[in-house]
């Protein structure tokens, strides 16, 4: 995925829904259908799921316009991002 802004820290499952304003069930169901850039560290069908900040960004950058209109709402970053 694209490098703009964001780090390469790793984020959770439950700070991705915090950012998206999903409840952790609802992204975890939806993930693979919204094209979320999860992966899982230990491999396939290891671990838990992550994504690098910049690459949800990235994501989300590229989605924004659809969501926004489906869902009615804006995203913003969390405070604990790093810009």
């Amino acid at each position: 995925m694209g490098t703009l802004g964001g780090s390469n820290k790793l984020l959770s499952l439950r700070e991705v829904a915090e950012v998206l304003g999903f409840a952790e069930n609802t992204v975890y169901n939806e993930w693979r259908i919204w094209g979320i850039p999860f992966y899982r560290p230990g491999g396939v069908g290891k671990g838990r799921l992550r994504v690098k900040e910049r690459d949800l960004w990235a994501w989300l950058e590229t989605r924004q316009a659809a969501l926004c209109k489906r869902y009615q709402a804006r995203f913003t970053r969390p405070s604990w991002t790093s810009g």
